[in-house]
């Protein structure tokens, strides 16, 4: 399967994607090659062996690495680390010591995500309630998916 944008292109849809968020610019990857290995709190997109790679590195090692053919499977891994990133600064103020910080993380990664691509939104969604199924708050203050509205964004994938 052919990928479908050349680096440069790749690039300014990345952009354009980001403008719809305003995702402040220390947020952006860089679009080279990560250096080996990788031990900074950086995120990568390249173009190799005609494939799209995505490489999230932390100060112990790269921490996610994604390797596809579609545009759009990529464009949904790095924005669901961005709109993380984005919400939990958004939310730091917030937090309470014994309030799960999920509670104030996942409803705004979903509106961003919502602004990005309805599909994106249902797909994170349906992770969420994963994530809760596996591992259900210890907070005592009640459901998550309930709180965050989940069913709204479970309703259609349009």
């Amino acid at each position: 399967m052919a990928i479908e944008l050349d680096s440069t292109s790749l690039k300014s849809e990345f952009e354009r994607l980001a403008d719809l968020i305003n995702l402040p610019l220390d947020r952006y990857p860089k679009f080279k090659m990560p250096p080996e290995p990788i031990y900074d709190d950086e995120d990568y997109i390249v173009i190799e062996d005609s494939h799209y790679m995505f490489y999230r590195g932390e100060p112990m090692g790269v921490f996610l690495y994604i390797k596809t053919d579609s545009l759009d499977e990529l464009f949904y891994f790095v924005f669901e680390c961005l709109t993380h990133d984005v919400a939990e600064s958004m939310s730091i103020n917030e937090y309470g010591s014994k309030v799960e910080v999920r509670r104030f993380i996942w409803p705004k990664q979903l509106t961003l995500m919502k602004k990005l691509s309805q599909i994106w939104s249902h797909r994170l969604a349906t992770t969420i309630l994963e994530i809760l199924a596996s591992h259900p708050p210890r907070d005592g203050m009640g459901d998550i998916a309930k709180q965050i509205q989940l069913e709204t964004y479970l309703q259609s994938n349009n």
